[in-house]
């Protein structure tokens, strides 16, 4: 009987720490720049800047801020090539709104 009733502890603790493992994981998920990226999705676009000339030189930059408000902005910064390969480099950053201007 005491027998028993360890190994049905023994397997309560082992589930419990794997739920706090997948726990520890979403988080650092959560937390990463994939989810960053996706959350900053899904605000309005507060600013966007193309270089003058990226139509006639094929390639440039596009600038582009998005945030619910004009005080924190995540920017998303590409380097186009217009005539051949597209995106070519892209970089994300989590700005205040006075930086960026």
């Amino acid at each position: 009987m005491a027998m028993n009733m360890a190994l049905k502890r023994a397997r309560k603790a082992q589930r419990r720490k794997q739920i706090v493992a997948q726990k520890r994981r979403t988080e650092a998920l959560d937390a990463g720049l994939p989810a960053r990226v996706l959350r900053a999705a899904e605000a309005p676009i507060q600013h966007c800047w193309l270089s003058a000339d990226l139509f006639e030189l094929g390639i440039g930059t596009v600038i582009l801020a998005r945030g619910v408000t004009r005080h924190h902005l995540a920017v998303g910064i590409f380097l186009l090539d217009v005539f051949c390969l597209g995106i070519k480099d892209a970089m994300f950053k989590s700005l205040e709104g006075d930086e960026l201007v």
